[in-house]
Parts: C-alpha cells; sequence; structure tokens
C-alpha cells in the first residue's frame, strides 16, 4: 500500500470512530416499510444484508462514504462483500431513502439518510476530510415560497471547503516555521557575502 493510501485509510478509520450511531426506531421504521414496498414493486428480494445496511445508515450521525459503511457493517454484521453494500446503496438511492452526495471534490460518493431530516449544509474540511452538518433554518420558508410559485424542490444542498479550525492553525504554524526558516537563510547569505 503506498503511502496516500495509507493516509486515506488512517483519516477513514479516525472518521469511522467519530461516528455516533443514533436509534430513531419510528424514522427507522418507515424506511424499512418503504423499502419492503420498493423492493416488491422491482421485484427483488428483501434480504437481511440489505435491512442491515439501511438501518445502519439511519443511525449515522453524518454521511459516509462506501468505505466507511462496509467497514461498519463489517464490525456489526459480519463479512459482507464491497459489492454488496455499493449495490445496495444503489437500490436505496432509487427508493429515494439514502441521499447520495459529492462532498469531497474527486473524492468518494457519501450517502446520508433522507426520511425526517432537517434541511442542512456541510462543512468539509480540505486537509483532513471532517465532515460536520448544519442547519439550514431559512431555507424552509424559501422552499416554501418557490413551492408556491409552482416550482418544485427535489434537492437542497449547500456545501462549504476549506480549513477546519485544527489544520488552519496546524498550516499557519508551518508557514510561520517556514518564513523563519527563509528569514535565517536569507540572514546567512548575507552575512557570508559581507
Amino acid at each position: 500500500m503506498n503511502k496516500k493510501n495509507e493516509e486515506i485509510v488512517k483519516k477513514r478509520d479516525l472518521i469511522v470512530k467519530k461516528i455516533c450511531l443514533v436509534n430513531n426506531e419510528e424514522t427507522e421504521a418507515k424506511a424499512c416499510a418503504i423499502l419492503d414496498r420498493f423492493l416488491v414493486e422491482k421485484h427483488k428480494n428483501k434480504t437481511p444484508e440489505r435491512a442491515f445496511i439501511l438501518s445502519l445508515i439511519y443511525k449515522l450521525n453524518i454521511p459516509a462514504d462506501i468505505e466507511t459503511i462496509h467497514r461498519l457493517v463489517e464490525e456489526q454484521y459480519g463479512h459482507v462483500s464491497p459489492t454488496t453494500v455499493y449495490y445496495t446503496l444503489q437500490l436505496l438511492t432509487e427508493a429515494k431513502l439514502v441521499r447520495r452526495i459529492e462532498l469531497i471534490e474527486n473524492g468518494p460518493a457519501f450517502f446520508e439518510k433522507t426520511l425526517d431530516t432537517i434541511p442542512h449544509g456541510y462543512t468539509v474540511c480540505r486537509h483532513c476530510g471532517t465532515i460536520k452538518l448544519f442547519p439550514l433554518e431559512n431555507i424552509r420558508k424559501d422552499a416554501s415560497m418557490h413551492a408556491a410559485s409552482g416550482f418544485h424542490i427535489d434537492d437542497v444542498s449547500l456545501i462549504i471547503r476549506g480549513s477546519c479550525r485544527s489544520c488552519a492553525r496546524k498550516m499557519a504554524k508551518e508557514k510561520s516555521s517556514l518564513k523563519k526558516t527563509n528569514t535565517a537563510k536569507t540572514t546567512k547569505k548575507q552575512t557570508k557575502t559581507n
């Protein structure tokens, strides 16, 4: 495994450790009922793996990528192939129970629940990959105004990318250290030429 992939795996491990699982049995039951109807309509089987993956996503407090979801499934359910996780997420997206979002430019797709969620946006750190959600309080009022004019809203998304506080401090420290090093080198060169 190359160094870049090792860094990605370390970041993913940190993200998995930070994920908080939250129980909302009512929403989860509603999602399961919708999935059951959807599977019947599509002539597909209801499998324990599909049910578990849906349940897991509805317990997550942040969006997660396929590899993180796969790792959580493996830890809590047992062996499930990455392909099964991938196709289940596609199926859940088609059933409109899960939403696919591109949070990291040129990065993996993330997935989150769609039922009973409040409108929210995301802050994404470009350096460490930390994702935080924040509520969009006024969006309901704005959406209602557009709906009244006949506009049908399918999705609302706001992604703010930048540097989290920790990474910003780290970069400022590195920049300051680099500036001091360059100043010391310049002073040393000037001393030698004199």
